[in-house]
């Protein structure tokens, strides 16, 4: 299995995660150090309406369990934010218990793998996954998204944004060489987020030339929508637009933003009839479309590639479907 490493140690068989600049469309270049190893290596690292969690989307307008207008600057489109008095910098309760399979990046030792923590799953990534929204102010970990969906070209999740998802992996961003990653002081030097099922002309303008987006976290049986036709394929936000799917917190294994607060904060509004509101849902996905650039030596492909996810083994007959 090949293994993620960050710390730009030279290695016969190694690729590049964060480069030192940016490509023309203004995304960073990145470049860093990965190898394939022996086990015994340490690593470096329908209808219309549906209901979205607790929040009801039905008729062109929605209500959420929590109110997020308070604590939102929704000025022009752009998805900034304001945090409340109640929570944390990042939109996340203070005391809130992370689900299971999270870790805070905020409670891994300072002097860890640049990756963390350990082990890895069969993508070489971390198993443990981060929430961004958790605030790790003083650690020398951030909670890096791994999710690049964007509206009108404004990140949902990521960069200045990265305190509205609910996926990411610890990351200390200072053993990247400095102004490498991303620019924006809520995601200083994270990793490069792309999405592993764009076209190879997508990858090249966001990753660079000559670089792949490698999926960072494979998916589960649970994240995946059975079509008319009975074929199984990943949930998308239209799935929850058309009904098929409630996006709440517990439906799917790996959904991005589950029950929608990070939509309704970057919109000011949960609003169904909001374009803003309503296209932030429509960009939601699972892990099958999220991952980070790397620039692969000759030979090297992205662990897990072109190998069948939980949706492609459900449709094989090999596992069995969601109940």
């Amino acid at each position: 299995m090949m293994k993620i490493r960050l710390d730009l140690v030279p290695l016969a068989l190694s690729l590049s995660l964060l480069g030192t600049g940016c490509g023309d469309d203004g995304s960073a270049d990145t470049d860093a150090d990965a190898s394939t190893s022996s086990a015994t290596e340490t690593m470096q690292p329908g209808d219309g309406s549906s209901t979205l969690g607790n929040t009801s989307v039905a008729g062109g307008s929605s209500s959420t369990g929590s109110d997020v207008s308070g604590s939102t600057a929704g000025t022009g489109g752009t998805g900034s934010t304001e945090s409340s008095a109640d929570t944390t910098s990042a939109g996340e309760t203070e005391g809130e218990e992370l689900p299971e399979g999270y870790v805070n990046c905020g409670d891994l030792p300072d002097d860890g793998p640049t990756l963390a923590p350990e082990p890895l799953g069969p993508l070489g990534f971390p198993e443990a996954a981060c929430s961004p929204r958790s605030n790790n102010d003083g650690s020398a970990y951030t909670c890096c998204s791994d999710d690049p969906a964007s509206l009108d070209g404004t990140p949902l999740f990521s960069g200045a944004n990265n305190g509205l998802g609910t996926w990411g992996l610890c990351v200390r961003t200072d053993d990247l060489p400095a102004g490498s990653g991303l620019p924006d002081p809520e995601a200083a030097n994270c990793p490069i987020p792309c999405n592993p099922t764009w076209g190879e002309g997508e990858v090249t303008s966001v990753c660079g030339a000559g670089r792949s987006c490698c999926q960072t976290r494979e998916i589960q049986p649970e994240d995946c929508i059975q079509d008319d036709d009975g074929t199984w394929r990943p949930a998308t936000g239209n799935d929850l637009l058309n009904g098929d799917t409630n996006w709440a917190p517990d439906r799917h294994a790996t959904h991005q933003d589950g029950g929608g607060q990070g939509c309704a904060t970057f919109a000011g509004t949960s609003d169904i009839g909001n374009p803003l509101f309503s296209g932030c849902l429509q960009q939601l996905g699972v892990a099958d479309q999220r991952g980070y650039c790397l620039a692969l030596n000759a030979g090297q492909a992205c662990p897990g590639a072109g190998e069948p996810n939980a949706c492609d083994l459900i449709n094989m007959g090999t596992i069995p479907p969601p109940r």
